[in-house]
């Protein structure tokens, strides 16, 4: 079974990617984001789209494994060093212009969800989700709550884990720093 975890905002443009890399960066890690991994094709873009990636701790001392495992088209390579639990991957999907489904926002108020993040769920217009695959390691864990916080931050918007059925509200104003203000620490949240 897949993790996910949702992000919800109210924007027209897309997380950048300067966001992303200023925020991964000082969290000590490094990143490459894909079409698909499958093809090994690289994303190009500002923004941050549909895509898959994998991330690494810069200090790991293995940029030149994963840099010759993808020009080499490498699946292999790269699943060792996934089950060696030495790289993350997730999947991100972006839906831009994004609606959200009328029922699922009256079973949120039925379920006593906050008002507020309703609401804000309803004005959504960009929807984020992060996911991982069932044979995951504990770094795409962390890397997934990473990335989700991220999206959230960066947004302004609302949070979702969907597997326990909580909410957290992103927006800047409530003291948490921005993504880029972030230090390295054990579990790499941004909070």
């Amino acid at each position: 079974m897949s993790l996910e975890v949702n992000a919800y905002a109210r924007s027209n443009d897309p997380v950048l990617r300067s966001d992303m890399d200023e925020a991964l960066a000082a969290a000590g890690l490094r990143y490459l984001l894909f079409e698909d991994l499958d093809s090994f094709r690289l994303v190009d873009g500002i923004f941050v789209r549909s895509c898959d990636m994998v991330a690494w701790d810069n200090e790991s001392g293995i940029e030149d494994d994963v840099k010759r495992a993808v020009a080499t088209r490498d699946q292999a390579a790269l699943g060792k060093l996934l089950s060696d639990d030495r790289i993350g991957s997730l999947a991100i999907h972006l839906e831009l212009p994004y609606m959200p489904d009328p029922e699922v926002i009256t079973d949120l108020r039925k379920q006593g969800v906050n008002h507020a993040i309703v609401d804000r769920i309803a004005e959504a217009t960009l929807f984020y989700s992060v996911s991982t695959p069932e044979t995951r390691n504990d770094f795409s864990m962390d890397l997934q709550t990473m990335v989700g916080n991220l999206l959230g931050i960066a947004l302004d918007g609302i949070i979702e884990d969907p597997q326990v059925g909580t909410f957290y509200n992103m927006a800047r104003d409530d003291g948490r720093p921005l993504p880029t203000q972030a230090k390295k620490k054990p579990g790499w949240r941004f909070w």
